[in-house]
């Protein structure tokens, strides 16, 4: 029967909210210290998740091009548990503050990074086993990518309450915020240390449901048609 073996079909999303859960690590800011940055605070704006200690709410997408939002696109098969990232980025809201030894940085004397935007890049090294890497950038201050993740595995994706959520995620510093630190009198590279370990927490709905602009339903199809689409699958 031809009925019997029709597949069922990926299904486009687009993240609406949720929320990143983390806590700092205590050996990564003591290198931090060591080189002139002492951890200060957090702008807290949501409620962590059980286990950690601080949050940074999400934002929703925006129909207003001149102001933040989230428009991560991602695919979904129910049926492999393929996770497939399309396109967009993450907004967060909130920063952390970090007090500056003007003896050792030429900053000023509270640095801060927040309002993080995470986006992906296409992994061209293959020699490591994943297709893409997660930075967020800092658009509160420097407008640098100023952390990188390593993630566990795929989210735990929810289809009846449209949501998934994904941990331990280690958080590590980039090189190109090493390299403005070293810019500034850092004595050695922070490249890579991890300073924080988080959990990802989304809230989403299927892409056709949020009515994008067309334009961006073309951007989204075209990515996808040139084969531009970074596949994680779960192994069995």
């Amino acid at each position: 029967n031809p009925l019997l073996s029709v597949k069922a079909e990926p299904v486009i999303y687009i993240e609406t909210g949720g929320k990143e859960s983390l806590s700092f690590d205590s050996d990564g800011l003591t290198v931090l210290e060591r080189i002139g940055l002492s951890f200060a605070s957090v702008e807290n704006t949501d409620t962590p998740a059980l286990g950690y200690d601080y949050a940074f709410d999400i934002l929703p997408p925006s129909s207003d091009p001149s102001l933040r939002g989230t428009d991560w696109v991602f695919s979904y098969d129910e049926e492999t548990a393929n996770y497939e990232a399309i396109s967009g980025t993450t907004e967060f809201i909130g920063s952390v503050f970090f007090n500056v030894d003007q003896t050792k940085l030429n900053l000023p004397a509270v640095l801060e990074i927040g309002d993080f935007s995470a986006f992906f890049e296409i992994n061209t090294d293959p020699n490591i086993p994943q297709p893409f890497f997660v930075f967020l950038t800092d658009t509160a201050n420097t407008g640098l990518k100023v952390f990188t993740t390593v993630e566990p595995g795929l989210p735990n994706v929810d289809l009846v309450d449209n949501t998934w959520s994904l941990e331990p995620l280690g958080i590590l510093l980039t090189k190109e915020f090493s390299d403005f630190l070293i810019a500034a009198g850092a004595t050695e590279s922070v490249e890579g240390l991890q300073v924080a370990v988080a959990r990802g927490d989304r809230t989403f709905t299927p892409f056709a449901a949020s009515v994008p602009e067309p334009t961006n339903l073309v951007g989204i199809f075209s990515i996808a048609g040139l084969g531009l689409i970074m596949k994680l699958k779960k192994s069995v």
